[in-house]
């Protein structure tokens, strides 16, 4: 008597095409890997002047993340566009804007200065944008922050400016768009810079 064995057909196409990613869980995921990315984009044009002295957020420069583990690492890409150097005829030297990210978090007024930022003088990431532009400058600046907030919670990352003089900070002025990202990295080792 013979025995008939048959194997079901199996497409290799369709195994190379399987995301794999949907089925690992982020605690299993290597130390490094993205575990999410989040991204907000800014298309609306705005100008403002914070010469009151105080550190004023960007209207719709921000980005929300929810980590999926407490001891991520959150890598925050911030680009906007269109900052002008020169503004009702405003160009001396003593007018120009400072720019500064700032985590939110617990959904109230609770401000914490993003750690491992930029090594400018009192954690401005650009010590001087657009200083005495005499006919006005239409630029993209783009930043980068790392930041591991220790929470599973919801945390918003926003970019905050301060003018000194009377200097105007515009941004989107030409039909352009300004964004940020957050990005999720599993991280392993100390909680120390």
């Amino acid at each position: 008597m013979s025995v008939k064995v048959t194997k079901p057909t199996v497409r290799l196409q369709d195994k190379i095409n399987l995301n794999y990613a949907d089925t690992i869980p982020v605690e299993r995921m290597p130390v490094g890997s993205i575990i999410q990315t989040v991204h907000h984009a800014h298309v609306t044009s705005g100008s403002a002047n914070s010469s009151s002295g105080s550190w004023t957020p960007v209207s719709g420069m921000y980005v929300d993340i929810t980590p999926r583990l407490p001891g991520s690492r959150i890598m925050i890409h911030c680009m906007i566009n269109s900052i002008y150097g020169r503004y009702n005829n405003v160009d001396t030297t003593s007018n120009y804007n400072h720019l500064r990210i700032y985590r939110v978090m617990n959904s109230d007024t609770q401000l914490h200065y993003c750690t491992s930022q930029a090594s400018g003088a009192n954690g401005r990431m650009d010590a001087e944008i657009q200083r005495q532009q005499n006919l006005g400058e239409h630029s993209s600046r783009f930043y980068q922050v790392m930041d591991h907030p220790h929470t599973t919670m919801k945390v918003r990352y926003q970019l905050y400016y301060i003018s000194t003089g009377t200097h105007v900070l515009m941004h989107n002025d030409t039909n352009s768009t300004s964004s940020m990202t957050a990005y999720e990295i599993k991280y392993a080792g100390d909680v120390t810079q």
